[in-house]
């Protein structure tokens, strides 16, 4: 590699990580304070999302060609429930479609909002349409909370704020 193409990498990461683009916690995608309302951008860009378990940090990766974001709470949103006699599967917003037995904890914001940590590091929010299709598994025992998924039960942790989850990463 020449010093020039050194420079020229040098460069392209440091574009990478300046660029002004921002989800917030409705998985809406700003960039430079404005919405992207583009709903092709928007489903490319979702269908694109990537997260790197050590830095801890989020990006959107086409082919090549990568863009660092910040998130208000998380990049990666439960949308849906598919189930049928053999498993159950937590569809988010990448598309990408997870066996529950990947979640390693399940956490609830003051029991409003549900997030999963799934054991490969990644925090999810499930979406209210995702939350009503979990209802039928949701237990109760005195003061403690479940997820039972007949061969996987999950202990619900209440937390008070989703930066809680985050400092435990």
């Amino acid at each position: 590699m020449t010093k020039n193409t050194d420079f020229q990498e040098f460069d392209l990461e440091k574009l990478r990580r300046s660029l002004d683009l921002y989800m917030d916690r409705n998985a809406v995608f700003f960039y430079q304070g404005h919405p992207i309302e583009n709903e092709k951008v928007i489903r490319l860009f979702h269908q694109h999302i990537c997260f790197n378990a050590q830095t801890q940090e989020n990006y959107i990766q086409i082919a090549d060609q990568i863009a660092y974001f910040k998130t208000e709470t998380v990049a990666f949103f439960v949308k849906s429930i598919e189930s049928d006699q053999q498993s159950i599967l937590l569809v988010l917003n990448t598309e990408e479609r997870i066996n529950i037995d990947q979640i390693e904890r399940v956490y609830s914001e003051n029991l409003e909002g549900i997030y999963l940590k799934l054991k490969d590091r990644r925090l999810c929010f499930v979406l209210r349409s995702a939350q009503q299709q979990l209802q039928p598994y949701l237990e109760q025992e005195g003061d403690d909370y479940f997820f039972d998924f007949a061969l996987i039960r999950f202990p619900i942790k209440i937390i008070e704020q989703v930066e809680q989850i985050k400092d435990q990463n």
